[in-house]
């Protein structure tokens, strides 16, 4: 097992109740990041981690690495204390123009993916 591995913590819990940040050690954190649930509403998933961004940042000074559905959202995620944002909806057409320049790079990532 990699010795990076042993560091990352999984919480399970809610993050925008007190005591599962609390139980998380956000004192100790190097960052913390907040992935959203590609199956839900995009609204509504981008409205829960644009929170949770705000309630760590309110409990902690770590950097916090936040994970979008929509484009618009990513200034309101960064408003709420994101240090760098990914968006899935930006990657998702990046990967696809990029696939009409080289036809090989989506199966390509895909396959680095697995």
């Amino acid at each position: 097992l990699d010795p990076a591995f042993s560091r990352v913590k999984y919480i399970k819990g809610s993050p925008l109740e007190e005591t599962t940040l609390k139980r998380c050690g956000l004192q100790d954190a190097g960052s913390v990041i907040v992935l959203t649930d590609k199956a839900g509403d995009p609204d509504f998933e981008d409205a829960k981690v644009i929170l949770i961004t705000a309630m760590v940042n309110a409990h902690s000074r770590v950097p916090v690495h936040t994970q979008v559905h929509l484009p618009e959202n990513i200034s309101r995620v960064r408003n709420a204390g994101a240090q760098s944002v990914l968006c899935i909806q930006e990657l998702t057409m990046l990967v696809a123009a990029r696939g009409c320049l080289s036809p090989g790079i989506p199966a390509l990532l895909a396959n680095l993916i697995r």
